[in-house]
């Protein structure tokens, strides 16, 4: 039953964050604004990105085990193309 309670609360947040980033996603390409909120809703944005990629799948961070250093140094170091 607990395990039951804790499948929906996570279905039910994963979905609150596809919700998110839609909005998110949204308000990025669709606004015209000055150069400087632009600018910082672009940056504001990446961050949130960078936090989505590293705890989407749990604690990315600070648990070694979670191949995330690996998928990291694949996207900023490995070439696209070979």
């Amino acid at each position: 039953m607990l395990h039951e309670r804790s499948e929906n609360a996570r279905k039910n947040i994963k979905g609150m964050i596809d919700k998110a980033w839609k909005k998110i996603n949204g308000k990025c390409f669709t606004t015209n604004q000055v150069p400087f909120l632009s600018s910082f809703s672009n940056t504001a944005t990446n961050m949130a990105r960078v936090a989505h990629s590293l705890y989407q799948d749990g604690d990315g961070f600070g648990d070694q085990e979670k191949g995330t250093r690996t998928h990291l140094l694949s996207l900023l170091f490995e070439p696209l193309v070979n």
